[in-house]
């Protein structure tokens, strides 16, 4: 045991070798800690998988508590404290009907988010701490963070005298990134970054290129583009 201010702590499955990562414990087998959390006469039990992107409760009875009732208690209490941004739940098809109707009956809407190919997302409750949209989902974040990065970047360095071939790449980047992020922000509600960044995908669009003949208006175009793209990589 070990004391926290008030809390008294019991950790179980905490001896990793390299080898026992989920071995019949965790969020994986929560039956262990479910039943620990009883004999123990304890509050709550948590159960966390080996690199903790998943949970499982279990109650002071050693009742197990799954995602969608975790995800329905901590939205009502967001509602009732008036964190919950917009209302909104946002979850994947994956969802159990059951929270859909519970949500719906607290006046709670559930909005199902794409899987964006780099896997499962799951839910997110939604906070407003976002501009006037939503945190990206933590599968697609990581890439349109770097995107952001690395067009924010070598648009800082065309303000240079390069070769050609450089600008012909700057634009193939800066539209990929530019287009793919506002697709994602789009998506997740954000129409104001997201046009933003449609707005720099169509200067700097490789297909019908724009030609300003005036250096100097290039280069104050690419230090604006830049400056954005890099601030708005760090509310991603």
């Amino acid at each position: 045991m070990s004391d926290t201010k008030h809390t008294k702590l019991m950790i179980i499955g905490s001896e990793p070798n390299g080898k026992n990562i989920n071995l019949e414990c965790g969020a994986m087998f929560p039956d262990q800690m479910a039943e620990k959390t009883k004999l123990q006469h304890a509050d709550l039990g948590i159960a966390l998988d080996g690199d903790a992107d998943r949970v499982v409760f279990s109650d002071e009875e050693g009742k197990i508590i799954h995602g969608d009732h975790i995800i329905a208690v901590l939205a009502r209490e967001m509602k009732l404290s008036k964190q919950l941004f917009q209302n909104e739940v946002i979850g994947t098809s994956m969802s159990n009907l059951g929270l859909e109707i519970f949500l719906k009956s607290i006046n709670i809407k559930k909005r199902k988010l794409w899987d964006d190919g780099f896997g499962w997302i799951g839910f997110r409750l939604v906070r407003p701490n976002f501009n006037d949209g939503y945190p990206l989902s933590s599968k697609n974040m990581g890439l349109v963070k770097k995107l952001l990065i690395i067009a924010a970047a070598m648009l800082l360095i065309a303000t240079m005298p390069l070769p050609i071939e450089f600008y012909t790449l700057l634009r193939i980047v800066v539209f990929g990134a530019a287009a793919y992020s506002a697709y994602c922000f789009f998506e997740n509600k954000n129409s104001q970054a997201g046009l933003i960044l449609v707005l720099i995908a169509i200067v700097w669009n490789p297909l019908i290129p724009i030609y300003l003949y005036d250096k100097y208006i290039w280069i104050l175009l690419d230090i604006s583009a830049a400056i954005y793209m890099f601030l708005l990589s760090r509310k991603v």
